[in-house]
């Protein structure tokens, strides 16, 4: 039960419905494959940027004290 409830204000839009959240929760999961397999394409960049998010998301969480997401 994974989706995207709202866009926090982003144009105006703070909540979605059931049916709209579940579309533009696979859209987003679409796009981020295909842009993901975008970047594949130059040798060694998507490892790159995946090791690079990965070590923002540690900081991140580390920061917020939120260890349950880190373990």
């Amino acid at each position: 039960n994974v989706r995207i409830l709202g866009l926090h204000g982003l144009l105006g839009i703070h909540f979605i419905g059931y049916p709209a959240s579940v579309v533009i929760t696979l859209l987003f999961f679409l796009f981020i494959i295909n842009s993901f397999n975008f970047i594949d394409g130059i040798d060694g960049l998507a490892s790159l940027v995946t090791i690079i998010a990965t070590l923002c998301f540690g900081i991140l969480f580390f920061q917020s004290s939120e260890m349950h997401i880190v373990e």
